[in-house]
């Protein structure tokens, strides 16, 4: 390989995990040590927030990954130098045709084959498209077929494995919130050559559907929309009482799934989801009915930091809040939100944080320059943590103007949906 395309890919993944770490400051790897191995593999996750979830797994896999893309992004000249340039694959899905003709793609199969010969890595999403949603939809066969025959090309001796990462994020589109990564167990192709000499296409279905049960088990994976709110609801209550983190937290909301579905009463899911509007209604969370309102006030050390806030908040507004008005401008598909604030702010960071400074220096002299600079990022931070304490307090406040039939009303509703009652 090219020593400054690799020396480029190795610079690019430390600026991804230091930007995914930023936005995801709660980013848990469970089973990291699975993303490393010395054997040619197929590393596959969900797919709910495009360019992220390859990001993500690619950024903790210890050597070089390709990726199999989405080969309209191929299309214009610049894309097929770039992303070819770039270590990816162009494979063409059946909606990427409208129709039009046969899907074909022996090419790319053939380069995917002869990567992963060569002892490679490749990323897969083997669910064909990006829903931001946090279940996991069919798996396409494509994933398998690649497997397969690059093992009986190889006389079923390569020793290839498929690496299942589940991904679970809880509000993918904010800065600051959860993301799991969970690594599961690798599946060896090769275990599949006799199933697979006697007949290829049952045995590419065995595999596609193992991996897709495998992977069910590594991540959150709720029936529809309602059943995620009612357990993202459920899940914070649950929090309120006995607050977890990390790994713990993410198997007791995988415990909380699997006892929500044992519950049989219509009376309970209608408490709930009342609870829930009432909760929207009044602008409130669980967490204000759980403490009832209690510890109104702001702290002292939150009062004293105010002037270092508004501070930072003016110093970092342009640079931070600039990508996310491009987000809103450009009104793409959800799933690129996370995308765009992130390709955004690598670029306007960097650049209002050098003008600034630049100014600073300007005005109050070279002397005041690096320690405003060294300022920026400090208060960005300490920005970001008040505004969670003061909507906190805004939380709190609310709860407290409520009338006492309405509290009564809200803390009954929450007795009756409690986990465990």
């Amino acid at each position: 390989m090219n020593p400054l395309l690799y020396a480029l890919y190795q610079l690019l993944k430390v600026i991804v995990r230091l930007a995914l770490r930023i936005f995801y400051p709660s980013k848990k790897y469970i089973h990291a040590e699975r993303l490393r191995f010395d054997y040619p593999a197929i590393l596959v996750s969900n797919h709910p927030n495009t360019l992220l979830d390859p990001l993500t797994v690619a950024a903790k896999t210890q050597k070089l990954v390709f990726f199999l893309a989405n080969a309209g992004l191929f299309k214009s000249a610049f894309g097929n130098w770039f992303f070819n340039t770039f270590f990816c694959i162009p494979v063409t899905r059946p909606q990427d045709t409208n129709g039009q003709k046969k899907v074909s793609n022996e090419d790319s199969f053939a380069r995917a084959n002869e990567h992963l010969t060569r002892g490679g890595i490749l990323y897969i999403a083997p669910e064909g498209t990006s829903e931001m949603e946090r279940r996991l939809r069919p798996l396409k066969t494509g994933t398998a077929r690649i497997a397969l025959s690059t093992e009986k090309k190889n006389d079923y001796k390569l020793g290839m494995a498929i690496i299942p990462v589940g991904l679970t994020y809880y509000r993918p589109r904010i800065c600051g919130s959860r993301q799991i990564v969970n690594v599961g167990q690798p599946i060896f192709p090769q275990q599949y050559a006799e199933a697979y000499e006697a007949d290829p296409i049952q045995a590419t279905r065995s595999l596609t559907a193992d991996l897709e049960n495998e992977m069910r088990t590594l991540l959150i994976d709720t029936k529809d929309e309602t059943e995620d709110q009612r357990l993202r609801l459920l899940e914070s209550i649950r929090q309120n009482d006995s607050p977890l983190a990390g790994e713990e937290r993410f198997r007791r909301e995988i415990a909380l799934l699997q006892e929500m579905r044992r519950i049989s009463d219509p009376l309970f899911f209608e408490q709930l989801d009342t609870y829930g509007q009432l909760l929207k209604k009044y602008e409130i969370r669980d967490q204000a009915v759980a403490k009832e309102g209690k510890a109104g006030g702001l702290s002292l050390m939150t009062v004293l930091a105010l002037p270092v806030y508004v501070y930072g908040w003016i110093n970092n507004y342009l640079p931070t809040q600039i990508p996310v008005w491009i987000d809103r401008k450009m009104d793409l598909y959800p799933g690129y939100t996370a995308t765009v604030k992130i390709l955004g702010a690598l670029i306007t960071i960097p650049l209002f944080y050098y003008l600034q400074m630049k100014l600073v220096g300007w005005l109050f002299g070279a002397g005041w320059k690096w320690p405003y600079l060294l300022s920026l990022p400090v208060t960005a931070w300490v920005v970001w943590k008040i505004s969670g304490r003061l909507r906190n307090w805004k939380v709190r406040r609310r709860y407290q103007s409520l009338s006492a039939e309405q509290k009564k009303e809200l803390a009954d509703l929450r007795k009756n949906v409690h986990p465990g009652n």
